[in-house]
């Protein structure tokens, strides 16, 4: 029994990955409440945008996707899992930095006249989440890392239909944020430009250092 128990600990030894998440959780919630003056982030491409409550759909589905590749990652390939694990963490962590610094936030918030369950959600998620820390866009930056990790996810291609369903669900995410004023474009845009170095680091190059988290 205890030769079993080593045996599932040595293998699914990357899990130790997962404990960021409670560091990012209290330095995120930390700087959530802190009262600094913020940098409003705000484009005249933001005033051209519409606010369309049903995008609440794909900006919920975010959620499920991120856990989804951790979880499929874990069990099925830990180099995909540690690779996905650092770029994420690796990226939120620059997010993070740059919130501490440089606080900033949005003025795009609405107030809709109607009501339905999709602005339903919309006012929950606004009454849990202060316009705050929006520049880069976590939300944009963990899709593309998710779908940049299920397309390199072999399995994935005997399923079409999800392995070009990823992309095309980080495309809907990208745009709920806007949709939903969540965020500005500009926060868009910088996760995509903060997607493109660690991409390279994290995806297109090996090391012994990484290679001794996952083999």
């Amino acid at each position: 029994m205890k030769s079993e128990t080593k045996q599932f600990f040595y293998k699914y030894r990357h899990f130790w990955l997962l404990s960021y998440e409670l560091l990012y959780l209290v330095w995120f919630t930390w700087l959530q409440g802190r009262d600094v003056p913020h940098t409003i982030v705000h484009s005249s491409l933001d005033d051209l945008i519409p606010f369309w409550e049903v995008f609440a759909i794909p900006y919920f589905l975010w959620f499920v996707y991120v856990f989804l590749g951790k979880v499929v990652f874990f069990f099925k390939s830990p180099e995909l899992f540690v690779r996905h694990a650092i770029f994420l963490y690796g990226g939120m962590t620059f997010c993070l930095l740059v919130y501490t610094f440089w606080p900033n936030g949005q003025d795009l918030r609405p107030d809709p006249d109607r009501t339905n369950i999709f602005l339903w959600a919309v006012r929950w998620l606004w009454s849990t989440d202060p316009p705050y820390n929006v520049l880069p866009s976590i939300h944009v930056y963990n899709s593309i890392g998710t779908t940049i990790a299920f397309w390199r996810f072999k399995p994935l291609k005997k399923y079409p239909i999800l392995y070009y369903g990823s992309p095309i669900l980080t495309v809907l995410i990208a745009m709920s944020t806007v949709f939903l004023k969540q965020h500005s474009i500009l926060d868009v845009f910088a996760a995509m430009a903060l997607a493109v170095p660690f991409y390279f680091l994290v995806f297109r190059r090996d090391s012994k250092l990484l290679q001794k988290l996952y083999q």
